[in-house]
């Protein structure tokens, strides 16, 4: 599970927190929907060491997923939840 917090869209911009089994352990993004890049990115410790080590982050990913549904539906909870299993 993976869970965004402080989900945030202003104006075309969605700053969001998200971790995946520790809220102390919290990465971070801003996504520009208008031309759908992220324009920062701050991996969580887990997911940083993932891509030292693999060259890929291993929960990021599903973030990006659980951000693409909520522009899917418009929706932008501040908490939202993100099960995949």
């Amino acid at each position: 599970m993976i869970i965004l917090e402080k989900v945030k869209k202003i104006n075309n911009i969605i700053y969001a927190n998200y971790y995946h089994n520790s809220e102390d352990d919290v990465g971070s993004f801003e996504y520009d929907v208008k031309s759908g890049r992220f324009k920062t990115i701050i991996y969580n410790k887990f997911d940083q060491k993932s891509v030292d080590e693999y060259g890929v982050p291993s929960y990021f990913f599903k973030a990006e997923d659980a951000l693409k549904n909520m522009i899917k539906y418009d929706k932008y909870p501040s908490t939202y939840h993100y099960l995949w299993y």
